[in-house]
């Protein structure tokens, strides 16, 4: 039986539209390939570039393969196309805290909230936000990081 990847693959790379970039991103988050995953994240953030959803799709993929500062980049650059997105600062506020910028994440978290974000899990990482945010003021980034990635 093929791989399921390998056929999104095939398809992607015949027709990599939207849909199909989103739905193989989706795949690979399951299955983080890093070849495969630099490669669509490259062409992804360049062929829709402005398409929100795309980059937040790349972002996600990104997080799950532990590219966090691409991940930060696309959606630093989705926030700026999408300012009103909950789901932008949302998943920003996650990788700014699995960083280790607990400071930082509380307040987009904040926003993702203050912008009609109902997703539980974003209050959760607000709440960790809050909590480590301490640790970050006296142990530095690199702990909270440390410690968010052994959560």
């Amino acid at each position: 039986m093929p791989d399921p990847i390998d056929e999104l693959v095939q398809r992607w790379k015949r027709n990599p539209s939207a849909g199909t970039t989103v739905a193989l991103c989706d795949a690979l988050r399951g299955n983080p390939r890093r070849p495969l995953v630099e490669q669509v994240g490259k062409v992804a953030s360049q062929r829709h570039a402005k398409d929100v959803d795309v980059q937040l799709s790349v972002a996600r993929m990104y997080i799950e393969s532990t590219r966090l500062s691409d991940a930060q980049a696309i959606l630093v650059a989705a926030g700026k196309l999408a300012p009103r997105d909950a789901r932008v600062y949302r998943w920003l506020g996650e990788v700014l805290l699995r960083r280790g910028d607990a400071d930082r994440a509380e307040k987009v978290l904040e926003r993702a909230i203050q912008l009609g974000s109902r997703e539980a899990e974003a209050e959760r990482w607000l709440e960790q936000a809050r909590v480590f945010r301490p640790m970050q003021a006296s142990a530095g980034a690199a702990a909270v990081a440390a410690e968010i990635s052994g959560t």
